[in-house]
């Protein structure tokens, strides 16, 4: 969990990547790496990505 933009490094196996507070509206900036990763971001206007698109992201106000 983080409340700061984030970037994995390579071959840091995390599966879950999200932030701390999903009610929080502060944009926020969370990749992932080369490795599968769910990454959730909050109701703010969020950037999620990872290295290789292979990733599930989702955000607090509906998008996938």
């Amino acid at each position: 969990m983080t409340s700061v933009s984030s970037t994995l490094g390579a071959d840091v196996h995390v599966e879950i990547l999200t932030t701390s507070s999903s009610t929080a509206t502060a944009a926020i900036n969370l990749t992932g790496n080369e490795l599968k990763q769910t990454i959730t971001g909050n109701a703010g206007a969020d950037i999620l990505s990872d290295g290789r698109r292979q990733g599930r992201y989702h955000d607090r106000i509906g998008r996938q």
